[in-house]
C-alpha cells in the first residue's frame, strides 16, 4: 500500500514525537478522502495541512462517499487497533533517503569490484562527501513554461527491461 506508506512516513516525520499527534494525523485520511478538510473532536489536528483545494479542482478528484464498500475498507485499515498500536513506534522517525543518496554517490566513485589503494579510497570518499554536500538542500526543479508552470519537475524513467 504505497499511499499508506507515504502517509505513515509523513505522519511520523511531522508528529514531533507525540503518539497522540501521530495517531490523529494517521486517522485524518478518513476525513480527507471524503472531501472533508476541517473537523472537530481531535486534540491536536483539526484540519488538513495541504493548500486549499479550489472547487474546480475538487470536482476533478474522485472522493470516496461515506458508507461505500471502498470507504469502509479504508476505514477498516486505518482504524485497525493492532496497526494503531504499532504506529506509535514511528514517533522516533528518521528518514534515510539522504543517506541512500550519499551511499549511491560513494559507489559511483569506487566500485566494490576493483581493488584500490588506501590513499585512493580516502580521496574517493572525500570526493563523494564533497559532491554530496554540494548537491544537498537544493529545491525541487519547477516547470518554467506552458500551462503547468510552477509545478514540480520529475524525470520519468522507463527501463527497457521492464518495457
Amino acid at each position: 500500500m504505497m499511499f499508506g506508506t507515504s502517509l505513515s512516513r509523513w505522519s511520523g516525520a511531522t508528529c514531533n514525537g507525540s503518539v497522540d499527534h501521530l495517531r490523529e494525523k494517521w486517522k485524518f485520511v478518513l476525513n480527507h478522502t471524503t472531501d472533508k478538510h476541517k473537523w472537530s473532536g481531535n486534540t491536536h489536528f483539526h484540519e488538513c495541512s495541504h493548500r486549499h483545494i479550489s472547487s474546480s479542482e475538487a470536482k476533478r478528484i474522485c472522493w470516496l462517499k461515506l458508507g461505500t464498500p471502498t470507504q469502509l475498507a479504508l476505514e477498516e485499515v486505518v482504524l485497525n487497533t493492532t496497526f494503531l498500536k504499532d504506529l506509535a513506534k514511528l514517533t522516533d522517525f528518521c528518514h534515510i533517503g539522504t543517506l541512500k543518496v550519499y551511499h549511491s554517490m560513494m559507489l559511483k566513485n569506487f566500485s566494490k569490484r576493483e581493488h584500490i589503494s588506501y590513499q585512493s579510497m580516502v580521496s574517493r570518499t572525500q570526493l563523494a562527501a564533497l559532491d554530496n554536500s554540494a548537491n544537498t538542500g537544493h529545491n525541487q526543479a519547477r516547470v518554467q513554461a506552458e500551462e503547468h508552470a510552477g509545478k514540480a519537475c520529475y524525470k520519468m524513467c522507463f527501463p527497457k527491461a521492464h518495457k
